[in-house]
């Protein structure tokens, strides 16, 4: 059984977190956003003591609805008492989704917030975003 670790973040806003999660490559449909937070299952579909507000299901759930890849737990997010959203990532799959990807992920996140700021705004965004090196552009035409 892969011990979970929590994975302090600057994500507040649940719209921009969904859609960061899908720009990183998971489908919307595949990103579960829980009425009531839920606790997370390993890769032998045992509960764990970590729960979550959003879940991304891993092997545990059966066949045909492991998203996240391999023999692995599921992913989840869980609000904070702060109003952030703390990752909960087991060590296992902290080999994909570690570090570097939790960068890529609250670097999308920023992009997310921005280009939502500057909708609100009424301005117009262009942006470019690099798979492999996770660089993001942003362009606001401010007219």
């Amino acid at each position: 059984m892969s011990h979970y670790s929590e994975v302090k973040t600057s994500i507040k806003d649940l719209e921009c977190l969904v859609k960061a999660l899908i720009t990183m490559g998971f489908k919307k449909e595949h990103v579960d956003l829980l009425s009531e937070k839920e606790q997370l299952r390993g890769y032998t579909g045992d509960s764990r003591e970590q729960r979550a507000d959003v879940r991304i299901k891993g092997s545990g759930w059966g066949r045909g609805q492991n998203h996240v890849g391999g023999a692995s737990n599921d992913l989840g997010w869980e609000k904070q008492a702060n109003g952030t959203y703390a990752m909960h990532v087991s060590d296992y799959d902290s080999h994909r989704y570690g570090k570097t990807w939790q960068d890529k992920m609250e670097a999308q996140y920023s992009s997310e917030v921005i280009k939502k700021k500057a909708r609100q705004c009424g301005y117009h965004l262009a942006e470019t975003y690099d798979k492999t090196s996770g660089e993001i552009t942003l362009k606001v035409n401010v007219f």
